[in-house]
């Protein structure tokens, strides 16, 4: 696992049946989180994770289904999506499109945990104006913080080491 300032590497091992929607079942989509000492017994706090990617033209349609154990805020491109959200065992869609853009943009969680178990698993389908289309999973690229750092949900935050 790579240490970067405070940012670190997010990989987790938790396992759940959920309503998820079935294309976002059969992914490589990963649990991800903060890398705790003991991460089935998380303790209640927020954690700050985030996913940078490049799109190579404009964006024709963008879904994104995102499950968070508890409580999670959405972000995408420094533009709040939502309200925290709690919604345990069912998975939240949301649309992307007018806010990805081609170039660089990100996508940013504030997760809380309640206690226990704790992770974040999300799936990003993109198709592009040239009707490409692009997957963006949860997994080990994902970037975790364990406190707030100013400017951590723009596309231009320096998370890489």
């Amino acid at each position: 696992m790579r240490r970067l300032s405070s940012w670190h590497v997010a990989l987790g091992s938790l396992i759940v049946i959920a309503a998820v929607p079935v294309e976002a079942q059969q992914t490589a989509s990963q649990w991800v989180w903060f890398p705790e000492s003991a991460p089935n017994d998380c303790i209640r706090e927020s954690r700050w994770l985030r996913k940078s990617f490049d799109l190579p033209a404009d964006v024709k349609s963008a879904a994104l289904w995102l499950l968070v154990d508890d409580r999670h805020a959405l972000w995408v491109n420094g533009v709040a999506l939502s309200e925290p959200v709690e919604r345990r065992g069912s998975s939240c869609c949301y649309d992307l499109t007018r806010l990805l853009r081609a170039g660089r943009n990100v996508i940013a969680v504030e997760a809380f945990n309640a206690g226990g178990p704790a992770g974040v698993i999300a799936r990003l389908l993109i198709t592009l104006a040239n009707d490409e289309e692009l997957v963006i999973n949860s997994d080990e690229s994902w970037r975790a913080a364990n406190t707030e750092q100013e400017g951590w949900n723009q596309p231009g935050f320096e998370d890489a080491e």
